[in-house]
């Protein structure tokens, strides 16, 4: 997250202001998870619209994303999003 060991961060772009942080890459992970949910039932609760996802593609296109994430993160983030969806994670 600050370019040392034990602070990684998860990013989610398409949701404002969503983030989260771990010691290990596995707790930045679930925690991500969790203010994902968060997020989401909040916006719920507040009557807004939830975004429509972007793909990778879109995303590593988006200067704004760019500019905030290198492609190696870029590239990590797509496997932490696929091992979220695997539920025995």
């Amino acid at each position: 997250m600050d370019g040392k060991a034990g602070a990684y961060g998860v990013v989610a772009p398409d949701l404002p202001g969503c983030t989260s942080a771990g010691s290990t890459t596995d707790e930045a992970l679930r925690k991500a998870v969790e203010a994902v949910r968060l997020w989401i039932e909040d916006a719920i609760d507040h009557g807004e619209a939830l975004p429509t996802p972007r793909s990778i593609e879109a995303l590593r296109a988006d200067p704004e994303v760019e500019r905030g994430v290198c492609h190696q993160q870029t590239s990590f983030r797509q496997k932490s999003l696929n091992r979220v969806g695997d539920s025995s994670v």
